[in-house]
């Protein structure tokens, strides 16, 4: 009975320390933040919704450290118009301030080193951010469909932009210049920023995904780097306002759509290295008026040269 007994008082310890063990931790109030304390720091994980005005995330909350923002804590708080963050802040999760459609500014404080997957997306109304000069990754939709965003200075330590970081924000001008740490420009990065003048290409690019620069229509001229080898599809698709660009020798492949509706392209030169160019990807270039196709190129798509309408002269090598 008595080793009954302490098998029994056992099992119910050890389903005890299995329930601490599980138990996710308790959220506590500070004002109108909800929080969780993780480690002796705190993480805000949520804000009402009603919230509005100036909003200041402290730097303390009951003598804990506040470190961090949780995912999506102030999602869809579309009464707030600016938020400030404590200096000791380091992190702030995916989604943070989504559809925050009323904040026009935000400071990040220098701690924090990446901007997470969607933090400021369709934030519509966010006109001035300065991003910390000691970040070093801008992830997936972090500023997309910002369409008030004017203008925004990538650190240069930079070393990812991940795809569809600055899609939609049309509002931005002026030229960008991309860190020289970066190697790709993911697919859709800056599609629609139809108010960019120029972006300015470090030669560590090897990469430029498909739509990169779809629709950038106040684009004038562009150089891609000596490492580049392929264009991808839609590239520079709509990029109505184009009136140079740069391919350099070691281009192999010019994708499908690539260059199309560039109608303010007047010259190209394609590089001898092409021996491939895609269906449509200079459809509705109508200011080009000749142009001559490498002999290495083997293919070319089909409606390639489609409604070029000021095009008088074409050359087609015998390997096509």
């Amino acid at each position: 009975m008595k080793k009954d007994s302490l098998r029994n008082r056992l099992s119910w310890i050890s389903l005890v320390l299995l329930f601490w063990s599980v138990t996710p931790m308790s959220a506590e109030q500070f004002g109108l933040f909800t929080y969780e304390v993780v480690e002796g720091s705190v993480t805000i994980t949520d804000y009402p919704n009603n919230g509005v005005g100036e909003v200041e995330i402290p730097a303390e909350i009951e003598g804990r450290p506040v470190s961090s923002i949780g995912n999506a804590a102030f999602r869809s708080c579309d009464g707030l118009t600016s938020i400030t963050i404590a200096p000791s802040v380091t992190s702030i999760g995916n989604f943070a301030f989504r559809d925050c459609i009323a904040l026009t500014g935000i400071t990040i404080p220098p701690g924090v080193t990446r901007i997470e997957s969607g933090m400021f997306q369709d934030c519509s109304k966010l006109t001035r951010i300065t991003l910390p000069t000691g970040l070093n990754r801008i992830d997936s939709s972090a500023f997309k469909g910002c369409v008030a965003l004017t203008d925004i200075t990538i650190p240069p330590g930079v070393s990812i932009i991940g795809s569809s970081a600055f899609e939609s924000c049309s509002a931005l001008t002026g030229s960008i210049t991309i860190p020289p740490r970066i190697t790709r420009i993911n697919r859709e990065t800056f599609a629609g920023c139809r108010g960019l003048s120029g972006i300015i290409i470090p030669p560590s690019v090897t990469s430029i995904g498909a739509s990169a620069f779809r629709g950038c229509s106040g684009l004038t001229g562009i150089t891609i780097p000596l490492g580049v080898t392929s264009i991808g599809e839609y590239t520079f698709d709509d990029c109505s306002g184009l009136t140079s660009i740069s391919i350099p020798t070691g281009v192999t492949t010019i994708g499908d759509n690539a260059l199309r509706g560039c109608r303010g392209l007047t010259g190209l030169t394609i590089p001898s290295s092409v021996t491939s160019i895609g269906d449509y990807t200079f459809n509705g270039c109508r200011g080009l008026t000749s142009i001559t196709i490498p002999p290495g190129v083997t293919t070319i798509g089909a409606g390639a040269f489609e409604s070029c309408s000021g095009l008088t002269s074409i050359i087609i090598p015998f390997g096509v």
